[in-house]
This record gives C-alpha cells, structure tokens and sequence, in this order.
C-alpha cells in the first residue's frame, strides 16, 4: 500500500470544505517511505477521522489555520514502523480530557454535532493492523498530535508523490522474509 498515496486521497475529499475554512493542509512524506501492508479502506479511514477532528477542532474556536500530516519510518529495536502524524495549530486538546479520548461515545462537541465514535473506531483498526494510535495533550500550546502507525511494511520501495510537500513518519514490523 502506498501511505503517501492513502493520505493524499484522504486530504482530496476535504480539500474544498478546508479551504472554504481557510484551513490549509501541509503534508510531507518521507522520500524514501515504503509501501505498507494494511487495507486501504480502513487506514483512509482513520486519516480521515484524524483529519475531521483537526478541523472540527480549529473551526470549533476559531483559532488556528493548519493541520500537519507527516509520514515516515522510524526503527525501534528489531521493529520498523509507517508512522503518520496528524497535528494542528487549534487550540490543543485539554490534558484532563486524554484519558477518555478513546472511549466509545466519549465527545468532546456539541449536542448534535459528534458521535463520539470517531477516535474509538480509529483506535479499532489501527489496532486491528498490529500498530498503535496515540494522542498528545499539549497545556498552554496550541497543537494536537497524534501518531498512528500502519503497520509491516513491505520492501519494496515506493517513490515519493508529485508535486507533494509531504513528509511521513513511519514505524513497521520486521519485513516479510525475516530480515
């Protein structure tokens, strides 16, 4: 699967409403950022979740213009990781609220205006692919980041897209072959 590809078509079916917002979207990908195994559908899934919830949060309070998608690789110990960051420059997400943001039906917006499913699902399959979802509370700072990593990835290389400033941090389990 290519990551940078997944992430572009995700950030394709917001581009419209973002920029009617005047939320502009930078992403970077690594150059060198390899293709991954997973379903396409259900990781497009979860960029877009991550995505919404970025905007919703900056229109929310009318505070912040940017959210930061990055993809990369990233070695720890005998595991190698796709890794995808989603952070945005709103209003950040309160510290005594993190340890609920995983929870089933647990929303922080209006009546009306959230499920709470979002995240939970997210985490679902993220899971589901052998990689972790994981949220950061930033007090005083205005940024919510948050890292999910897809997970194996295969060793064929994949070349960076055209036209992108994207840049992807990724962590993947031992390629196929034990190598």
């Amino acid at each position: 699967m290519d990551v940078a590809a997944v992430i572009e078509q995700t950030v394709a079916l917001r581009t419209t409403r973002l920029r009617l917002s005047g939320i502009r979207v930078v992403s970077e990908c690594a150059p060198d950022l390899p293709a991954a195994e997973g379903d396409v559908h259900q990781l497009q899934q979860v960029f877009l979740n991550l995505l919404l919830n970025a905007e919703h949060a900056i229109l929310a309070v009318g505070k912040g213009d940017t959210i930061r998608i990055r993809a990369y690789g990233r070695v720890e110990g005998e595991r190698r990781w796709v890794v995808v960051e989603f952070a945005d420059n709103g209003p950040g997400i309160p510290s005594e609220v993190m340890p609920r943001i995983f929870e089933p039906f647990f929303t922080t917006k209006k009546v009306g205006e959230g499920t709470g499913l979002g995240l939970s699902v997210s985490y679902g399959i993220v899971q589901q692919h052998g990689g972790r979802l994981t949220g950061e509370a930033c007090p005083g700072v205005p940024c919510s980041p948050w890292s999910c990593p897809p997970p194996r990835w295969s060793s064929r290389r994949v070349p960076p897209p055209r036209r992108s400033r994207r840049r992807v941090r990724l962590r993947a389990a031992r390629p196929r072959g034990g190598r």
